[in-house]
């Protein structure tokens, strides 16, 4: 419509910039303990300085823990589906398009 300008987007990322994700499904001989994975990350991204993003460990069935790394904005995180397995997820900050 005429004089309408679009939504601005949901992320607050300025005009013109795209994510980039990826996410990987892991796998393993033998099943992990989920808990002990997500404890190990999240001290393990923590000692190296990365900001918590979202912190859902404890919300089972489905957990969720990721980190931001403050020097490029480069987020990393994992995830639990309801069946138990588990995904690295990398999200990109903003690039120009």
């Amino acid at each position: 419509m005429a004089g309408q300008r679009p939504a601005p987007p949901v992320d607050h990322a300025p005009p013109g910039t795209a994510d980039l994700a990826i996410s990987y499904d892991l796998t393993f001989d033998t099943p992990p303990d989920n808990t002990q994975v997500f404890t190990h990350l999240h001290d393990y991204w923590t000692s190296k300085g990365y900001h918590i993003v979202l912190d859902q460990r404890n919300n089972l069935p489905t957990r969720v823990f990721s980190v931001e790394n403050p020097a490029d904005g480069f987020r990393i995180g994992l995830t639990e589906g309801s069946g138990g397995e588990l995904f690295l997820n990398i999200t990109a900050p903003c690039l120009h398009t």
